[in-house]
């Protein structure tokens, strides 16, 4: 159950928000100071061409380290005062953790990442006999930045012009950059602007809240509209097979198939021009891998941000429509339309029926809200897209999303 910590209690650290990363977990005051306790481990990814000597290798470096002071323990049991930020005086607003790194805003703008940064989640270069100096904050060269927010392994951040900012893991396209800015390298090694999520091609709106999962990435605009890319296997984007999108998932899958045809077709010729003995099982070895290769899932993504239909008329309620939707988002009272709802490998959001709802057993009066005839008053300013629409987790989007208001 859970229990008070008790060092913050004694220190009367007031936190106004918390985050957490695979092993860490960070805490921030009222007054901008943090606390940090746990632990970052290596961020591995396993990559189709390892090999089994590779992989065993990867998962058993296990832990990164907490602070990576010569002396000092890998786990820190007690929450801490980070003495980088203390040292700068800093006063942080925000903080978002990815699986082994962690992003801070600052009052001033500016933003401070540490954490693991093999997979350059940390907007900069970590050398690999160095890589214990990603575990202390640092501030990277971004200046107004209004907003962050942490995917497993990739980053983004939104100054206060509305410029998205984007770097990290890039293996299907999550950070959405274009290929002008380096959107087809595996990896964004440094910030670079997601030009398709500019104002000057939205009429203006902003981006105002950034949800990444482990390989894609949902965005929110100020004027109500949900936009996605990455990968979108389990539909996890959101994208019916009408949408526009679907097109350039056909066209790769179709390559992709060919491609796999092609190599059954050059096995099978092996096969038949192999003599008995040891190369015609070789050969038939070969085969019969191509063949389970054909019918293996497909590696299906969105290369840069799209639009996520949604069934806006919902938010017809509010006199003064869906593009007044973010103005609504205070930080005391919060008033929402009825709640998207995903069901196991749906492929698009579908409104979730209060019928619906209260068969799932997710009625707002089971949550402990109070209700309205419109829809939910909630607490926090602080809204998950997980919550209202699709859940980043992988883990949630192969069971299944529930219901939540």
């Amino acid at each position: 159950m859970p229990l008070v910590i008790e060092s913050l209690e004694k220190e009367g650290f007031r936190a106004v928000q918390v985050a957490a990363g695979d092993s860490v977990s960070i805490a921030v005051s009222d007054k901008g100071k943090v606390r940090a306790w746990g632990s970052f481990r290596v961020s591995w990814i396993f990559q189709e061409s390892s090999t089994s000597a590779d992989k065993s290798a990867q998962s058993n470096d296990g832990v990164l380290g907490f602070d990576g002071v010569p002396g000092h323990s890998a786990f820190q049991f007690n929450p801490i005062a980070l003495s980088s930020l203390e040292r700068a005086k800093v006063e942080i607003v925000k903080v978002s953790c990815g699986e082994n790194h962690v992003l801070a805003l600052t009052t001033t703008g500016h933003v401070y990442v540490w954490g693991s940064g093999q997979q350059s989640e940390l907007g900069r270069r970590i050398i690999e006999r160095r890589k214990l100096n990603g575990l202390e904050p640092e501030r990277l060269g971004l200046r107004n930045i209004t907003l962050v927010s942490a995917g497993t392994f990739h980053s983004f951040a939104v100054n206060v012009d509305g410029t998205v900012w984007a770097w990290g893991l890039n293996t299907f396209h999550q950070t959405g950059l274009s290929s002008a800015k380096g959107g087809n390298e595996d990896i964004a090694s440094v910030p670079a602007q997601v030009e398709a999520l500019s104002p000057d091609k939205h009429d203006g709106a902003k981006v105002i809240q950034i949800e990444g999962g482990e390989h894609h990435s949902i965005f929110l605009f100020d004027n109500g509209e949900v936009w996605g890319c990455g990968r979108s296997n389990d539909h996890q984007l959101g994208i019916a097979e009408d949408h526009p999108a679907f097109e350039g998932i056909m066209e790769r899958r179709a390559k992709a198939m060919a491609i796999k045809k092609q190599k059954i077709d050059a096995a099978q010729r092996k096969v038949d021009a192999a003599s008995e003995g040891e190369a015609k099982e070789e050969a038939e070895m070969e085969l019969a891998g191509a063949q389970a290769i054909l019918h293996a899932a497909l590696d299906e993504f969105v290369p840069q941000p799209v639009r996520v239909s949604l069934p806006l008329h919902r938010f017809s309620s509010w006199p003064d429509g869906p593009r007044r939707f973010a103005s609504r988002l205070s930080p005391r009272h919060t008033k929402l339309s009825r709640p998207a709802h995903l069901t196991p490998n749906q492929n698009h959001p579908i409104i979730l029926s209060p019928k619906s709802r209260q068969e799932h057993g997710t009625t707002s009066q089971s949550r402990g809200r109070a209700t309205s005839t419109h829809g939910v008053w909630a607490v926090s300013c602080v809204l998950s897209l997980r919550t209202l629409l699709i859940s980043c987790s992988p883990s949630a989007t192969r069971s299944g999303i529930r219901g939540v208001c």
